[in-house]
């Protein structure tokens, strides 16, 4: 029998990827594919545990990872804790979190030595560079499933905040649990999906976190790891792994004024319905 072991990275659709195959297990056993629960991996050790046990039931492993581009990882990663209720401050990693997190040829290479080389199935998380620019159907060709209309499918669970409304949060996150005592996380959950209305006005928000300046100097740390990737994983002799588009990022850093202005903006956009209609 054979194995597909889809391990990630994290953020890059892995919950949508989740819920459809959770949704859809019945259908996925009549194909003949098994769907059971995964766990994060850190080190070599980790994997190589995992790779005994499942050699006891399967005599092929192919391991499948989605990469997605370094700078909207970070940003996305940033949103996701602070929406998970943290307070500080955006800033960029430590450098061990960095080689760690954020190199993917040194992520590739602990699950390279133990499965090998050529069991890892590397896909690039851009619409550009997946099939029909659809993540479920890029996942299921690769493992060779074909679905049709008796699947369920999955909306994307993963809607992106603007930069002033994850500032927002971010403050209601320090302040809000002094002022409210019952329930604060149920009420900043509420604004939260008000402020994903608010922020949809916003063109390629997930990347409004970064300056264009901030992304190219980040992204310039893994120029040589991204095309070690491109040419050892995905035979890209030109070595690029993804997208070199920096279009809708800002072009200067945003000051306290606007940002003051913007969070009053918010304010009035989420009395807005309460002085309307009050009831």
């Amino acid at each position: 029998m054979k194995a597909f072991l889809h391990i990630g990275t994290e953020k890059t659709g892995t919950t949508t990827l989740q819920n459809f195959l959770a949704n859809n297990r019945q259908n996925l056993l009549e194909n003949n594919y098994l769907y059971p629960c995964s766990s994060r991996l850190i080190d070599e050790e980790e994997i190589q545990n995992l790779k005994t046990l499942l050699d006891n039931f399967f005599k092929n492993i192919e391991v499948i990872i989605y990469l997605r581009r370094q700078d909207k990882f970070l940003a996305s990663t940033y949103s996701t804790a602070i929406r998970a209720g943290h307070t500080y401050e955006f800033s960029l990693p430590s450098q061990t979190s960095i080689e760690t997190r954020y190199n993917y040829y040194n992520i590739l290479n602990k699950f390279a030595k133990v499965f090998g080389e050529n069991k890892i199935i590397v896909r690039i998380f851009e619409s550009s560079q997946m099939i029909e620019g659809d993540l479920i159907k890029d996942f299921t060709n690769t493992i060779g499933l074909k679905i049709d209309d008796s699947y369920n499918a999955v909306p994307n669970l993963n809607t992106s905040l603007d930069v002033y409304s994850l500032e927002y949060i971010r403050l209601l996150n320090k302040n809000f649990k002094k002022i409210i005592k019952q329930k604060p996380d149920k009420y900043i959950s509420q604004i939260i999906k008000r402020l994903e209305v608010y922020s949809n006005q916003y063109k390629k928000k997930q990347n409004l976190l970064l300056s264009e300046k901030i992304a190219r100097e980040f992204m310039s740390i893994f120029e040589e790891s991204n095309q070690k990737v491109a040419k050892n994983y995905l035979d890209r002799p030109d070595g690029k792994l993804f997208s070199d588009d920096f279009t809708g990022l800002r072009q200067q850093d945003i000051s306290p004024i606007t940002m003051k202005l913007k969070l009053l903006e918010i304010t009035a956009f989420l009395l807005k319905d309460k002085l309307i209609n009050p009831s």
